[in-house]
């Protein structure tokens, strides 16, 4: 054998050590098959060729904010990575979920700030019942309603010293 070939095989080694061990450090696109929830491990088919004919099973799902879960649906898409490379930690992140399926509710976290719009209250005359109106945030107020009776209540300056022992909420 000589020199130069004993090279080449060495550098075909290496390179099939190496590309073999890269193809488990890049992002790919795949579509989810099915999702166990209870498990919240996902099957997918990923888009490259390089996974075509194995796909991807038992892909732990880390889609959605920390400490909250995305219900994964068939057709959803996701981006499929492996933890520091290794082939047997496999994971998925950012679902796009499929034409048709339900999409994923808005929501905030403790402490953060939101817009929930305003409540008014008026009195037609008084003392007498308190109507509230609730306006949505930048939408026109919903129709009168609810109202809370204040016919019984003592007033006295800004203070409501006694009063009615209900209310009534109406749709």
């Amino acid at each position: 054998m000589t020199l130069d070939r004993l090279k080449k095989e060495i550098r075909e080694f290496v390179e099939h050590l190496v590309g073999q061990r890269q193809k488990y450090l890049a992002p790919y696109k795949a579509q989810v098959v099915s999702y166990d929830a209870a498990k919240g491990l996902v099957e997918l088919v990923v888009d490259d060729d390089r996974f075509k004919g194995t796909g991807a099973k038992d892909v732990e799902n880390l889609t959605g904010l920390p400490g909250s879960i995305v219900e994964l649906r068939e057709g959803d898409r996701v981006i499929l990575m492996f933890d520091g490379g290794n082939p047997d930690k496999p994971f998925c992140v950012l679902a796009e979920q499929a034409i048709g399926a339900s999409t994923l509710a808005k929501l905030s976290r403790i402490g953060d700030l939101i817009d929930g719009g305003t409540v008014t209250g008026s009195v037609a005359a008084a003392p007498g019942a308190v109507t509230f109106v609730y306006a949505p945030p930048g939408a026109p107020p919903h129709a009168p309603g609810p109202t809370l009776d204040l016919s019984n209540a003592l007033l006295k300056g800004p203070e409501i010293l006694t009063g009615s022992d209900r209310a009534e909420l109406e749709d």
